[in-house]
């Protein structure tokens, strides 16, 4: 029955997706055929010693080799898990926070408010918060 679910399923007894399964058995030949270079490389510097004098040739190939695996790692590992885009200086000094505000008659708050509280974007703010938004949009009309 198991092996029946995993077919129909398309899922290994590893609990992997055919296509996952294909992929990391792609990932460890290309790993193995990595290993075996390298291992190559390295006889190759034994047997002849690297001067001064010769062309940096044989280490740029062995340092693309080395980013080309560390991209394919990423790639298998997923998207990276944060960046920074802090900014320093004169423009990230520390200051009290002070909403913008723009006066708006009780008709155009009545509508914004309709429109924002229907969008998911704005549904878990606070009473005090959904005003805060309220007082800093600006309503333009378009031809």
């Amino acid at each position: 029955m198991i092996e029946h679910l995993q077919k129909t399923g398309g899922y290994t007894s590893s609990g992997l997706t055919l296509n996952e399964k294909n992929e990391l058995e792609m990932l460890r030949r290309e790993i193995n055929k990595y290993r075996e270079m390298e291992a190559r490389d390295s006889n190759k510097k034994d047997e002849h010693e690297h001067t001064d004098s010769e062309p940096d040739d044989i280490m740029d190939e062995h340092e693309d080799k080395n980013f080309e695996v560390e991209v394919r790692k990423k790639s298998v590992m997923g998207a990276r898990s944060g960046v920074s885009a802090e900014v320093y200086g004169k423009f990230n000094n520390k200051a009290e926070f002070k909403a913008k505000v723009i006066p708006k008659s009780d008709d155009q708050i009545q509508r914004i408010k309709l429109k924002i509280l229907q969008s998911f974007l704005f549904e878990s703010l606070e009473p005090k918060e959904v005003d805060i938004v309220i007082d800093a949009m600006e309503e333009k009309t378009f031809l």
